[in-house]
């Protein structure tokens, strides 16, 4: 079967559509899972990877519905093994970042020249 993380590559910008919470493992543990726009995929959310996203987009999960992240493929240890595993970087997505910064200008400038800097 195909993971998420064998169609993202070294790293890629993805769209959160959804959060939810399911109940994940043999142990049915409740979980929060995020639904990425572009994979049509869940990714749960183990705490590093809550932490980062939580740390870029604030702690609403519902404010987290439309904004990009990149996630990576990377690894860690599980039950004394190394594993793949996915993260999530944490930096937003340069044009994410492009428009919180240039969204911060115009609001306190709204002069046409910084308008059409950020555009």
């Amino acid at each position: 079967a195909l993971d998420i993380g064998d169609e993202i590559g070294a790293s890629v910008a993805v769209t959160i559509s959804r959060v939810e919470v399911r109940e994940v493992g043999a142990a049915k543990v409740k979980k929060g899972v995020i639904i990425v726009q572009e994979f049509n995929r869940g990714m749960i959310l183990n705490k590093t990877n809550s932490r980062t996203i939580a740390g870029l987009l604030g702690a609403d999960t519902d404010a987290w519905i439309g904004k990009q992240i990149v996630i990576y493929r990377s690894e860690t240890s599980f039950e004394n093994k190394t594993v793949p595993c996915i993260r999530v970087k944490d930096a937003l997505p340069e044009t994410t970042a492009k428009k919180r910064k240039c969204s911060m200008r115009t609001t306190l400038n709204h002069s046409r020249v910084v308008e059409n800097l950020c555009a």
